[in-house]
Parts: structure tokens; sequence; C-alpha cells
């Protein structure tokens, strides 16, 4: 029927849709390595700055807003929504459950 191969097809979206994402959390290691290195830069320019600038919290959360700026974030959104819709179609839950099970049973 007309709905079992709709349901299909967006199954198979779906698993692309998850690959995307995984890419997506690949990208954010690079962020990782960002903020180590602006800690390192801010505390060097408070040393030798009057005013001591910039200021410890933007330090912190520079990472946070250089990863919200960047096109992962905009991506990570999509695929959110882009999920859910996928999920409506299939017939699926709203949500992903995941929990570890006994293989013999499924």
């Amino acid at each position: 029927p007309e709905d079992d191969v709709r349901g299909y097809a967006a199954l198979q979206a779906f698993a692309l849709a998850e690959r995307a994402r995984g890419a997506v959390a690949h990208d954010s290691k690079f962020y990782g390595a960002l903020q180590s290195r602006a800690e390192r830069l801010g505390a060097a320019l408070r040393a030798v700055t009057p005013e001591e600038l910039p200021e410890e919290w933007a330090t912190l959360l520079f990472t946070e807003e250089a990863a919200r700026g960047g096109p992962g974030f905009a991506a990570s959104l999509m695929l959110t929504a882009y999920e859910k819709r996928l999920r409506q179609v299939a017939g699926g839950a709203p949500w992903q459950i995941v929990s570890r099970s006994d293989p013999r049973v499924g």
C-alpha cells in the first residue's frame, strides 16, 4: 500500500538525517580544541592589558558563541525539525528512545 511505501521512504530519509547529524556532531570536536586556545589567549591578554580584558566570562562563552554562529548550529536546528516531521510521516513516536536490550529478544 501507498502508506507503507511512504513510511519506508520516511525511515530511509530518517537514516540519512541521522548520518548528517553525526557529521555535524563530528565538527563539534573542533570547538573543544578552540575553547582551550581561547582560554589561554584570554588569560594572556588579561595579564598584559590594564583593564584586564577580555573578561573571563567572555572567554568561557567564546566557543559556544562561535558554534552558534556557524553552519553546524543551523544544520542541527534544521535536522531536529526534519526528524520530527519524518517521525510523523513514518508513524513513529515524537521522540527517540535508546535502550539496551537482550540480543535474543531484539
